[in-house]
Parts: C-alpha cells; sequence; structure tokens
C-alpha cells in the first residue's frame, strides 16, 4: 500500500514538475528555433556581396589615373572593365588587397594609337570572411560591442 501511495506521489510530482516547466520548454524551443532561423539568414548572406564594402575596397585600392566604364557582380565575381596607366600594375594592386582573390585578366590589356591609357579587363574573385552581406552584419555587431564597452563604467 505505502509502496502504491509513494508511486502517486511520484506521478503527481511529476506532472507539477512538468506544469511548472512547460513555459520554460515552450521558451527554450522557441529559442533554438530562432538559432534555426539565424543559420538559415547567415548562410544565404554568406554568397551576397555587400555593395558598400565592395565599392569602398575598389575605390581606396584603384589609383586616381584609373576609371572604370564599368563593374559586375555575379555572385562572388567581380568583373572590371575601364582604363588605366598601367594595368599591370593595378592587378598587382589588386592581389595584394585583402579579400580579393584569384586576380586575372581574361584578355590582354590593349592600347590605342595615340592614347596614352591601356585599355583594361580584369576579373577576381571575393573573400565571402570579408565582403558578404554576413560579413558586414559581424563587422558591424562587432563594432557595436567595442562601443558599448567603451562606455561602460
Amino acid at each position: 500500500m505505502q509502496l502504491r501511495l509513494r508511486a502517486i506521489e511520484a506521478v503527481h510530482a511529476y506532472d507539477d514538475v512538468q506544469a511548472r516547466t512547460a513555459p520554460l520548454v515552450g521558451q527554450r524551443e522557441a529559442f533554438v528555433r530562432s538559432i534555426d532561423e539565424l543559420e538559415n539568414l547567415r548562410s544565404m548572406l554568406a554568397d551576397r556581396v555587400d555593395p558598400m564594402l565592395l565599392f569602398e575596397a575598389i575605390t581606396q585600392t584603384l589609383p586616381d589615373d584609373t576609371s572604370l566604364q564599368s563593374l559586375q557582380v555575379q555572385g562572388l565575381k567581380v568583373t572590371l572593365n575601364g582604363l588605366t596607366s598601367n594595368a599591370a600594375t593595378l592587378m598587382q594592386l589588386l592581389g595584394t588587397k585583402n579579400g580579393f582573390k584569384d586576380v586575372r585578366a581574361p584578355s590582354a590589356a590593349t592600347k590605342s594609337p595615340g592614347a596614352t591609357a591601356e585599355n583594361f579587363i580584369i576579373e577576381f574573385q571575393l573573400d565571402p570572411g570579408v565582403f558578404s552581406m554576413a560579413a558586414s552584419v559581424n563587422i558591424a555587431a562587432s563594432a557595436d560591442d567595442a562601443t558599448a564597452r567603451k562606455d561602460a563604467p
């Protein structure tokens, strides 16, 4: 009889614990769903280039004697078409920039007779860790964290 009473008390205690923890379990499940959604969003953003970061990097990297006629971005591949005084030097300069990989010229640079600038086409791959939308979100979050730490007493 005592064993039966203990078993009934244990069942009631278990039901009580389940009832008290049900809201916490629901919050945990919502938290896990949010994490999964954030990971899905991060993977989608990893394949997209942040145009402002790219434009800033290209603007800072290109010398003053270089002008772009077109800039094409397909995924993480960038194609530049324009005029410069020395296309080989420009390629070397782009190759040293953090985040630009596999810099190459699909065709030779040409110089029109009497012209001072060479017409070039240069292609390169972007490092997703530097130029993806997910990377810019991480940069912004770390900047916000640094600002918050600096403002903290």
